[in-house]
């Protein structure tokens, strides 16, 4: 099964680097929380989150992984996701509502994609 968050995180990480290639230095990881309009990546970024000082419509926004939305593509049998969910907090999937939980994958996966950067950053110095 396609990992939906990944993809979509995979993105708007692409979308970064293609803006700004050391955006992933801006990023306070302790502060990460993608449900948080002052601490997901664009607040961090752009002081709010704002995805239209990007060009990027709410559509666009959520299909780069800077938000999760309603949408018909939800990703709740996504089961890449869940396998994640259940390394994060191991047996206690059933405890979180719906958007809890993509907000706390979304986090987890921006976490993984600004850890690469610094990692690739750092070997190519």
């Amino acid at each position: 099964m396609s990992d939906v968050f990944r993809e979509r995180v995979t993105r708007g990480a692409e979308l970064l680097d293609a803006r700004e290639p050391t955006w992933f230095k801006t990023i306070n990881t302790d502060r990460l929380v993608m449900s948080g309009c002052f601490h997901c990546v664009l607040g961090q970024l752009l002081g709010a989150y704002e995805p239209s000082k990007l060009g990027l419509s709410p559509r666009d926004a959520e299909q780069h992984g800077f938000v999760m939305d309603d949408w018909d593509d939800r990703p709740y049998e996504d089961e890449a996701a869940y396998n994640r969910l259940e390394l994060l907090y191991p047996g206690r999937e059933e405890t979180f509502d719906v958007e809890r939980f993509d907000y706390i994958i979304l986090t987890a996966y921006w976490e993984d994609a600004i850890r690469d950067r610094r990692r690739q950053h750092t070997a190519q110095r």
